[in-house]
């Protein structure tokens, strides 16, 4: 073989392996994109969720608590200062596999007039040490919706 047809030859062979490093970032980095739900924003913000009459703020935070814990594990409570936040929740966004791509948390207290509820839901996508903020807009209607069904006027 000639030395043309060897360098002809290497370079077929070389050139897949040249490319394979961004086709595979390519590949994992749309494996787990963030739902549709998801709103990209640096600050998510707080929602007012205004009690009915006689509901006190006890039983708001009660309520409240027992709705998070339907769906997320909290990381920190806190009775004193009426705060809530919940742990980071890995979520299944494809086809029901596990992702470390995208995350959501629940954080809520009670206003200092004591007359509402602030929810707050905070989402996160792309994974370690690539997050980009924001909140997951479906997750935030559902949790706004179940304590207004019962805490909302």
């Amino acid at each position: 073989m000639n030395t043309a047809k060897k360098l002809a030859f290497c370079c077929i062979a070389v050139l897949p392996l040249a490319t394979m490093p961004a086709c595979i970032t390519d590949l994992v980095q749309n494996v787990n994109p963030a739902p549709d739900s998801f709103i990209k924003t640096m600050n998510a913000e707080w929602t007012t969720l205004p009690l009915r009459a006689g509901i006190t703020p006890d039983q708001a935070w009660t309520k409240a608590m027992d709705i998070v814990l339907l769906s997320h594990e909290m990381e920190m409570i806190s009775k004193e200062t009426n705060y809530a936040r919940s742990a980071w929740k890995y979520i299944n966004v494809t086809k029901g596999m596990y992702t470390s791509q995208y995350r959501t948390r629940v954080i809520f207290r009670i206003a200092p007039t004591k007359d509402a509820l602030l929810l707050k839901v905070e989402a996160q996508s792309g994974g370690e040490g690539r997050w980009v903020s924001g909140y997951d807009k479906n997750l935030l209607d559902t949790v706004q919706h179940d304590l207004n069904a019962i805490l909302g006027k």
